[in-house]
């Protein structure tokens, strides 16, 4: 009897024990941090880049470690590669510099234990200037208007559904859908109404990849700070073009219309699927 309590207490202990070690995060035995000499991770074109390397073990500064290195644009293989040991704690490293806009790249690797360790970084050279490199297909605008007339085949068939226990004191939180363009196919999402009378803009986020869950903007909605994302997509569009025809100089005049006639086409066609699953939606908001 005693030896049946005894093991049944060895046993509770042992899972306890299990239980806590697997609800702990999870960390590294070595760390390889990687930083750059700037705070905000952004450089000009030009400007010389180094990257400051600390190794970690059980959370304690490591030294007279070799750490091996490469140094890359993103995407592509490395221009530099090296092998140079920690000195004081910390190494540096020269990346140089980039000439036009994008992004480079610093993977450090140190070895301990038999097991290798990898850190990265990666700074960006005036990122808000890069522009695209592809150009549309000569059949892109034929396309996208058939895609655009059997999208309007289908009908949206909108469905809301009320979560009271997402409302707030100011606002009604919606489970929404709409029939996407195959059967059985619907897309979902979230919808956030203030419960004051009145006309309010509309923000509409999209999702990443990935599955997870999403709340809405209740909060936003119920200080009624929401930003009309049209307005700001139909201005964008705007300095997009003006600046394309600001770089174009030689360019002829038909290449500037038919890339005008390009983007006005995909402006009208999210304009329009916009509106109408948005007049279906407000529609059953004011109905209900």
């Amino acid at each position: 009897m005693i030896k049946s309590v005894r093991f049944l207490l060895l046993l509770m202990i042992f899972v306890s024990m299990q239980i806590v070690a697997w609800g702990q995060p999870q960390e590294r035995l070595v760390q390889v941090r990687v930083t750059p000499d700037h705070t905000n991770w952004l450089y000009k074109p030009g400007e010389k880049v180094k990257f400051k390397v600390a190794v970690l073990k059980c959370n304690i500064p490591q030294d007279n470690l070799e750490v091996r290195y490469e140094i890359s644009e993103d995407m592509m293989k490395p221009h530099q590669t090296g092998k140079q040991p920690l000195k004081n704690e910390k190494l540096e490293i020269n990346a140089g510099t980039m000439k036009k806009e994008g992004f480079l790249r610093c993977r450090a690797f140190v070895t301990c234990q038999g097991r290798e360790y990898e850190g990265v970084a990666t700074v960006g050279f005036s990122p808000e200037k890069l522009q695209p490199v592809t150009s549309l297909p000569a059949d892109f605008l034929e396309f996208w208007n058939t895609t655009k007339e059997t999208a309007e085949k289908w009908a949206l068939e909108p469905i809301m559904t009320l979560l009271p226990e997402r409302c707030t004191d100011k606002v009604n939180v919606y489970h929404v859908s709409f029939a996407n363009n195959d059967y059985a196919s619907r897309m979902y999402g979230i919808l956030c109404v203030p419960k004051a009378s009145g006309k309010y803009p509309a923000i509409l986020k999209v999702p990443g990849a990935g599955i997870r869950s999403y709340n809405g903007e209740a909060e936003r909605a119920g200080k009624q700070l929401v930003a009309d994302a049209r307005a700001q997509a139909e201005e964008k569009v705007k300095t997009m073009l003006a600046e394309a025809e600001a770089r174009a100089g030689e360019k002829s005049a038909q290449t500037l219309a038919d890339n005008a006639a390009r983007c006005e086409a995909l402006k009208q066609t999210a304009r329009g699927r916009l509106d109408q699953a948005a007049g279906l939606i407000v529609g059953r908001v004011g109905s209900g």
